[in-house]
């Protein structure tokens, strides 16, 4: 683990530049998607969630895991076919990532960082396009 400095700038430049976003967003779906078959079950996403969604904050107890999850489907599995696909995953992380560059604003706040969380992504890229 490392440290990083963060603002919500850093994570909407990371949003906004689509082909960094939307190669994250592949990346994660795949992982998350242990099946191959383009959707994510809850199961799965309960599974993924502990490890990919929320690497940087402390460990998550069962319970509130499952309800993250139960809460993810009810608001983006928009086909209700018990499936989170592609484009409701990426809205998902987008939202995900907008609430926290809405929340932080201007400050800067020190995070630990995971080498795959989705800060660490946003704080590499941000270190990229300065160099």
């Amino acid at each position: 683990m490392s440290v990083g400095h963060l603002t919500g700038s850093t994570l909407m430049k990371f949003i906004e530049n689509k082909d960094a976003f939307e190669n994250c967003v592949n990346e994660y779906f795949k992982r998350v998607d242990a099946s191959g078959k383009g959707g994510i079950s809850r199961d799965m996403l309960c599974k993924g969630f502990g490890g990919f969604f929320v690497p940087e904050s402390e460990p998550q107890s069962k319970e509130e895991i499952e309800r993250v999850c139960d809460t993810v489907f009810e608001r983006f599995d928009k086909d209700r076919n018990g499936k989170i696909d592609h484009g409701e995953f990426r809205s998902l992380l987008r939202e995900i990532m907008l609430a926290m560059a809405q929340g932080l604003g201007n400050t800067v706040v020190l995070v630990y960082l995971d080498r795959d969380g989705l800060l660490s992504r946003a704080i590499k890229h941000e270190s990229a396009r300065e160099n």
